[in-house]
């Protein structure tokens, strides 16, 4: 579709309407067919990003076929290349929050290796690392990709997100023990947002589409965290945090006491899942 071939464009277009609800959201989105200047990969999902985030939540569990050595030859080549695969479906997509969960995901589980002394680990995350070079090598040679926007805050995207977060904050510390309610806050949202939307038009675009319809066509709740703090205060955001700061501390328990191989691997593994589970809320 992206090369201007008539035939996929027209089976996209008898498909797409299958999968999604087409200008359901906010009259436009998605879109029956994506018109990006740069090609990113969507697959089955409603937007790139949605793609993105899927093969990075994959990669934690994919990873740990890193660390386990099978008996059969083909089979180890099998799941490098399923870990591989994954790495570059996921660069295909172009989707920052992504590239930068995946990074740190990487990032934590080196620091985590190093710091409990699991130097068995250090031949698997070379690998790893391989592995991850070679997914962005292929996706660069089909599409060339970039993480060059991640931290960019002139970037619209990143810029609408944080006005939001600003906004949704700003309403939170206007009602700070019970929030302003979970429908209401988006009538908070225009007043309080920064200066620097005005000229973002993926922002202004939020704010006709609420303006024109209400809480039926309320703001993309981009950031839970600012978003539940908006809608129940601080009482709200705690009870929300409470779970993960209980799984998160027992898994912490379970690394540092841990004398198994295996055990520690799963614990870490799915602690970083965690972390990547709360930071797309982010």
């Amino acid at each position: 579709y992206f090369q201007g071939s008539e035939i996929a464009k027209q089976i996209l277009i008898i498909c797409n309407p299958f999968l999604h609800r087409i200008e359901d959201g906010y009259g436009w989105w998605p879109p029956l067919l994506w018109k990006d200047v740069i090609p990113r990969m969507r697959s089955i999902f409603a937007e790139p990003s949605y793609m993105g985030i899927y093969f990075a939540f994959m990669l934690p569990f994919l990873w740990r076929q890193a660390f386990v050595k099978e008996t059969s030859v083909y089979k180890n080549y099998f799941l490098w290349a399923d870990i591989v695969f994954a790495f570059t479906m996921m660069f295909l997509t172009m989707s920052r929050t992504a590239y930068g969960i995946s990074i740190l995901q990487v990032v934590l589980f080196i620091i985590f290796s190093v710091w409990y002394h699991r130097h068995e680990y250090y031949v698997g995350l070379r690998k790893l690392c391989i592995s991850c070079v070679v997914g962005a090598l292929i996706a660069n040679g089909i599409i060339g990709i970039s993480i060059s926007g991640i931290g960019d805050m002139t970037n619209v995207s990143n810029n609408s997100r944080l006005g939001y977060i600003i906004a949704t904050t700003k309403i939170g510390l206007a009602h700070p023990v019970f929030g302003a309610g979970s429908e209401l806050f988006n009538y908070y949202v225009e007043e309080n947002s920064p200066e620097f939307t005005k000229d973002n038009p993926e922002y202004q675009t939020w704010i006709k589409y609420f303006n024109l319809g209400g809480v039926r066509l309320a703001y993309p709740q981009i950031c839970e965290y600012s978003t539940l703090f908006a809608k129940y205060g601080i009482i709200g955001l705690v009870t929300f945090l409470l779970p993960l700061f209980y799984a998160v501390y027992g898994l912490w328990n379970k690394l540092r006491i841990t004398d198994s191989t295996e055990k520690f691997l799963d614990a870490l593994l799915v602690l970083l899942w965690v972390y990547e589970e709360k930071s797309v809320n982010t």
